[in-house]
């Protein structure tokens, strides 16, 4: 077993935040509790800054350049998670062997799927239409003020990260269930 895997697999039985830097690829952080570790991805159930829970983020192993845990602010989260009561949120019967998986798991749900060695600042959020072994064909959505739609074919080279069940993906759709009204 690898030393990550030893590390990440200590952290989610402990349930322990952490912060996952993936410098070549961005230089956003991620934060949250590991939940699923797979031979080429991991999951983590992501929090808010206040607590909440904020879905789940899927990225590939190989993109992963530090692993941090520990430390005031991570503690202080971790503490408002548990006051709040988030981890009952977290679905612990998921297992996905690479994004391909995450995909078929989460088909009909809305999702966000991050290409961010091509463009840091661009995700794309929709529903999965269909896949195949190179492309995904997604029925995009909009921003809340546009609220656009479109078909979009992305590379699966491309996808680094993919998001479901956020707090923003929540809202949207709240917001699409009141305009079906």
């Amino acid at each position: 077993m690898s030393l990550l895997n030893k590390y990440l697999e200590n952290c989610m039985v402990r349930n322990c935040c952490v912060d996952i830097f993936r410098e070549e690829i961005c230089d956003e952080t991620i934060l949250g509790i590991p939940y699923f570790i797979g031979e080429n991805i991991i999951g983590l159930a992501k929090f808010s800054d206040s607590g909440l829970f904020d879905g789940y983020c899927f990225i590939e192993k190989n993109d992963i350049s530090r692993v941090r845990h520990g430390g005031n602010e991570q503690d202080a989260i971790l503490a408002l998670i548990e006051r709040k009561k988030q981890l009952s949120f977290v679905k612990t019967d998921l297992h996905f062997k690479n994004m391909r998986d995450v995909i078929e798991q989460f088909k009909t749900e809305i999702i966000t799927i991050f290409i961010e060695k091509i463009d840091s600042n661009i995700c794309f959020l929709g529903t999965v239409q269909e896949y195949d072994s190179e492309n995904i064909l997604l029925h995009a959505l909009g921003t809340f003020s546009s609220m656009d739609s479109s078909e979009l074919i992305l590379r699966w080279e491309d996808i680094t990260r993919i998001e479901v069940e956020s707090l923003y993906l929540q809202d949207i759709k709240a917001i699409l269930s009141r305009t079906k009204e």
